[in-house]
């Protein structure tokens, strides 16, 4: 960190600026797996595939991000490059996977309670995705309930033990502990390891964490963690959060 009562001595010409190092820390959209909806994968793969990352963080954070379409960023050991891995933006890939969710139209669903936290900004970036829902999936905005509670509470209600008071769809990110790709799957998705916030079933994917974990040679852990990206955020991913920036 620089001090503040320094910064004009390194930014003012003629002095070449340093790079700036951004904490790796991800935001995501989290879904709730005994929601009624929010339970079919294909239904997940939709709602991710509608949200334009790259909008969201010129329109909402004028530009101070970097889209995310899987969930380990730069910087992270055995995380792969942000262009690779995950299928982001798709309108038409997310339209196909409502109608095979059998979901006849987004409108049909009900409402859909959105917990955010407290600040207008968490607002802002709500109703972008809501927007981006509604012209992609043919949504309603009526739909979306929006709940801002504070951070405290947001935490407290998205556990899986939270019954009745979890929401479909709520916002979280992750800073992480230290810099490897294990810090995050294990800590964030792990269905037994973590918190599991999406409350996950335990499938191969938590196998694969646990190997990785266990592998010394590195290039070797990168293509675990290659695959287990896959596995969440490819285009037959099962989606526990939807990763954004």
């Amino acid at each position: 960190p620089l001090p503040f009562a320094r910064s004009d001595q390194f930014l003012t010409p003629p002095n070449v600026p340093p790079p700036f190092i951004s904490s790796e820390v991800v935001f995501y959209l989290g879904y709730n797996f005994d929601s009624r909806y929010f339970s079919i994968p294909e239904v997940r793969r939709a709602f991710s595939a509608a949200i334009d990352r790259e909008r969201l963080v010129e329109e909402v954070y004028n530009d101070r991000g970097l889209p995310m379409r899987h969930f380990t960023p730069p910087g992270v050991l055995g995380a792969p490059s942000v262009d690779e891995v995950g299928v982001g933006y798709s309108p038409s890939y997310a339209q196909i996977q409502l109608d095979e969710a059998g979901v006849k139209s987004c409108r049909l669903m009900g409402p859909i309670r959105y917990m955010i936290s407290a600040s207008d900004l968490a607002r802002q970036h709500a109703e972008a995705l809501i927007d981006m829902w509604v012209e992609v999936l043919d949504c309603q905005k009526a739909q979306f309930v929006i709940e801002q509670v504070q951070f405290g509470t947001l935490l407290a209600n998205s556990r899986k033990t939270s019954g009745e008071l979890r929401p479909d769809i709520f916002d979280l990110g992750w800073a992480s502990f230290y810099p490897d790709a294990h810090n995050w799957f294990d800590t964030v998705l792990h269905c037994s390891n973590s918190d599991n916030r999406p409350n996950r079933p335990c499938t191969d994917e938590d196998g694969l964490i646990n190997i990785a974990a266990t592998t010394f040679d590195f290039a070797e852990r990168a293509q675990l963690y290659r695959q287990i990206e896959n596995r969440f955020f490819a285009d037959d991913g099962s989606y526990p959060i939807a990763p954004l920036y």
